[in-house]
């Protein structure tokens, strides 16, 4: 790796590896990471009943049981400039057609008859640092990669 003397050194070298990296989304890949740790979290903490109260359709059958920690998943906001933001990641339950999950919403935060678990919310508290870490560690590799890359 090449070293680097004086701070106009240091700016000239970030705003090459700005240039050559620009559709590479290293934010994006590091970002991913670190909501993964939330998200494994979350489905731990998510309430989970082995035996549901599940409607039965006209026939008397039972649909196809889902559950929360089932359906929370990562996903990449597509527009996040629209929020002034470089990139945004959510961790919540996300559901189909096929699979409704919407209920999540008064587990997390209670109503007048349901007391809140707040699951969601526990997962990020425990796990920011441990996330956040692992956001800075596979950024800086990343960043070294490609500073590689350019060196040579």
């Amino acid at each position: 790796m090449a070293e680097v003397l004086g701070l106009k050194e240091l700016e000239r070298r970030l705003k090459a590896l700005g240039t050559e990296v620009a559709g590479k989304n290293l934010l994006g890949k590091a970002l991913r990471k670190g909501a993964n740790i939330i998200r494994d979290q979350a489905k731990i903490n998510a309430p989970y009943d082995p035996k549901p109260n599940e409607p039965k359709d006209k026939d008397g059958n039972r649909g196809e049981i889902t559950h929360i920690r089932d359906q929370i998943k990562v996903r990449r906001d597509p527009n996040p400039q629209l929020q002034g933001k470089n990139e945004i990641m959510y961790v919540k339950p996300f559901y189909t057609k096929k699979k409704n999950v919407a209920y999540w919403w008064f587990n997390e935060f209670g109503s007048a008859k349901t007391k809140a678990t707040r699951f969601m919310t526990k997962a990020f508290e425990s796990k920011k640092l441990s996330a956040l870490e692992a956001f800075k560690i596979d950024l800086a590799k990343q960043i070294k990669r490609e500073a590689k890359k350019l060196s040579k």
